[in-house]
């Protein structure tokens, strides 16, 4: 049935909103956001230096300090189960401003530790300080090679519609400590006119910022507003990634009229502005417009 038609991704279960959460550095205010989130139903990312687990140091920026105490790694299993962990560099270094060798190592080692941690692949991944596309060209392929799948940046997009061109340098939308996280979160929650794109929050931030910022009653503001709604879909990074990559995955037929899917997730899709679900490892033929 060759016509003109625009397939737009949906989220699972026909949705029309994403949103997906994540914190960096595992410091001990992690064990309060964990609590808050999983109270709520929400899911988050924790971005993680296992060189640095038990650490603390004092720290300060913007005429601001804290004691940035990080967990130990003891606790690390329980205070994160049922999260994903994320690699953040072994010891936080900057991936663009050290030596290939240096940024496969920061990697892999923390990847590893991980994942004896999680007792499961680690693929995802948050750029330690700051992300510049020609100060990482040579981490970015180490981060490839060592089975990392999409890695979040610290640039903000200060959006919550469309998906990212290159998961390698996800932006996300802003920290939960910025103002603009109002107007984003306002768009967010609106009800969507016309769908022209999938909708997908992204927000991050650091535990350590809650206290010094006393910025706890912001945070759970935030996760009051956003949780509990039935047409988002709360995601880590990694099921957002995974979700995202099945779909453009999904094999065309010539003329448009079957999709084949090769994943082991439903995909949903608008065609012709209603639902289509293509099950997993399944075909599906596309329904006729009427009067065809």
């Amino acid at each position: 049935m060759l016509r003109l038609r625009e397939d737009i991704l949906l989220w699972p279960g026909g949705r029309e909103k994403c949103c997906t959460l994540s914190f960096d550095d595992g410091t001990v205010e992690d064990e309060r956001i964990c609590r808050m989130l999983r109270e709520r139903g929400l899911r988050a990312t924790f971005n993680l230096n296992p060189g640095l687990f038990g650490r603390s140091d004092h720290l300060e920026q913007g005429g601001l300090s804290v004691e940035h105490r990080k967990l130990p790694r003891e606790r690390i299993a329980e205070v994160y189960d049922g999260f994903e962990l994320a690699v953040h560099g072994y010891t936080h270094a900057h991936l663009g401003r050290v030596p290939s060798s240096m940024a496969s190592y920061e990697i892999a080692r923390c990847k590893e530790e991980l994942e004896r941690i999680a007792c499961a692949p680690v693929r995802g991944m948050a750029w330690p300080i700051n992300y510049r596309a020609d100060d990482v060209f040579g981490a970015r392929e180490a981060a490839r090679a060592c089975g990392i799948a999409y890695a979040r940046t610290t640039r903000r997009t200060f959006g919550c519609a469309g998906l990212p061109a290159d998961f390698l340098a996800w932006d996300a939308a802003c920290s939960y400590v910025q103002p603009e996280l109002e107007g984003v979160l306002e768009k967010f929650l609106s009800p969507i006119e016309r769908y022209t794109e999938p909708y997908l929050l992204y927000v991050w931030g650091h535990g350590y910022e809650a206290t010094m910022r006393d910025a706890w009653g912001t945070l759970e503001s935030f996760f009051d507003r956003v949780a509990g709604r039935d047409d988002v879909w709360y995601a880590t990074n990694i099921e957002v990634f995974d979700y995202v990559d099945a779909a453009r995955s999904l094999v065309y037929s010539a003329s448009g009229d079957y999709l084949q899917n090769l994943r082991a997730v439903d995909v949903w899709l608008q065609v012709d502005g209603k639902p289509l679900r293509v099950p997993a490892g399944g075909v599906v033929r596309v329904p006729a417009l009427d009067g065809e």
